[in-house]
């Protein structure tokens, strides 16, 4: 059983920022419900018959920014893996203004009570942590963590890099961590950081900090040679 999405309540700067940009305001507008979709289609899901596939996360797995739940990097990538063969049956436990904490406790925790186990677990998570500088150290000593909880999953298991953008500082260090250390605990590293190409003004969400569905389609590179697929770079 996956509990229903908690009512959403942006932050202070959110809320602040809303007030004063159209664009903010009109992405805050989708959070609660691209959630509820989400939300259903779990519940649907967990009654197929595909292999499952739980995403773990923030708002990038929960498509905010993107013009339908479709086209974020999740949708997209569910595209690519039914195109090759491979569909999946997709649970989405991510949170919008998720921290790497919330997987820890929270979604990893209703990860083991679903009804059957997943055969893959992607993860993108951090930028929270990141934006709001906490200490490199504090922000490493929890995705180390979290790189050991993932190795444990009996899964395949996908782990992204946070895009740098302005705390560019906080999230290399915990990149290196991710590239040094995913591997070791047995999880295939999405290097989303460096797949992200520009130019960037074009593939950022009207409230200039998530990407919009072009933006998406770099996130979704980086996740397909983890996983096996084609990517589109490598066509002549």
């Amino acid at each position: 059983m996956i509990d229903p999405p908690p009512a959403y309540e942006p932050g202070v700067l959110a809320r602040l920022g809303g007030r004063f940009s159209p664009g903010i305001q009109t992405v805050l507008d989708t959070v609660q419900k691209r959630s509820e979709q989400w939300h259903r289609a779990n519940i649907e899901a967990l009654s197929g018959t595909d292999p499952l596939w739980v995403a773990l996360g923030d708002s990038t797995a929960q498509a905010i920014g993107a013009s339908s739940m479709h086209e974020g990097y999740v949708g997209q990538l569910g595209r690519r893996l039914d195109a090759a063969g491979r569909p999946h049956d997709v649970v989405n436990l991510a949170r919008t203004g998720a921290r790497i904490d919330h997987v820890l406790h929270h979604q990893l925790e209703q990860l083991e009570q679903l009804t059957r186990p997943p055969a893959l677990v992607t993860c993108a998570v951090g930028s929270n942590d990141v934006i709001r500088l906490d200490s490199a150290l504090v922000v490493t000593g929890r995705m180390r963590n979290l790189l050991c909880r993932l190795g444990a999953l009996e899964s395949t298991v996908v782990v992204a890099t946070i895009p740098q953008g302005r705390s560019s500082w906080f999230a290399r260090r915990a990149n290196q961590l991710i590239r040094r250390d995913g591997p070791g605990h047995g999880l295939a590293v999405a290097d989303v950081a460096r797949s992200l190409r520009g130019p960037f003004e074009a593939k950022v969400a009207a409230d200039r900090f998530h990407p919009n569905d072009a933006g998406y389609a770099d996130w979704t590179e980086a996740f397909l040679g983890p996983l096996g697929l084609d990517s589109d770079l490598d066509t002549p």
